[in-house]
C-alpha cells in the first residue's frame, strides 16, 4: 500500500489503482478536496485524450495516391459495387486441383 495517498490521484483517475490502495484512497477522497479536484481534472483530461481526432482532409487523398501504382490518385466509385462474383467465377479460388477429384482425362467421372 502507498503511504502517501496524494500521489495516487493519477492512477485512481484512470482506474489503474492497485486493489490494496483503492479503499484507503476512496476514504481519503472524502476528506481531501484538493485530491477530489485533481481526480476530476485528470479524468477530464484523460477523456479528451481518448476522444477520436479526425484526420486532416488531405490525408486520405495522399494515402490513396501513394497506393496507386503510377502515383496518381485512385478514383472513387460513384456507386457501390454489385454483388461479388461467386467463388467459382474468381480466378484462383477454390480448392487446389488435387483436392477437386480425379482429372477427367483419366477416365473417372469427377465426384
Amino acid at each position: 500500500m502507498n503511504d502517501d495517498l496524494h500521489l495516487l490521484t493519477g492512477a485512481y483517475a484512470v482506474h489503474a489503482l492497485p486493489a490494496a490502495d483503492l479503499a484507503p484512497f476512496e476514504r481519503h477522497l472524502t476528506r481531501c478536496p484538493s485530491c477530489r479536484a485533481e481526480v476530476r481534472r485528470l479524468r477530464e483530461t484523460a477523456a479528451r485524450l481518448a476522444a477520436p481526432v479526425p484526420p486532416p482532409p488531405a490525408l486520405r487523398t495522399r494515402l490513396l495516391g501513394s497506393l496507386h501504382p503510377h502515383g496518381g490518385a485512385l478514383r472513387e466509385q460513384e456507386e457501390p459495387p454489385g454483388e461479388p462474383a461467386p467463388p467459382s467465377a474468381r480466378r484462383g479460388c477454390g480448392p487446389p486441383p488435387l483436392l477437386r477429384g480425379p482429372h477427367p482425362s483419366r477416365g473417372r467421372p469427377p465426384p
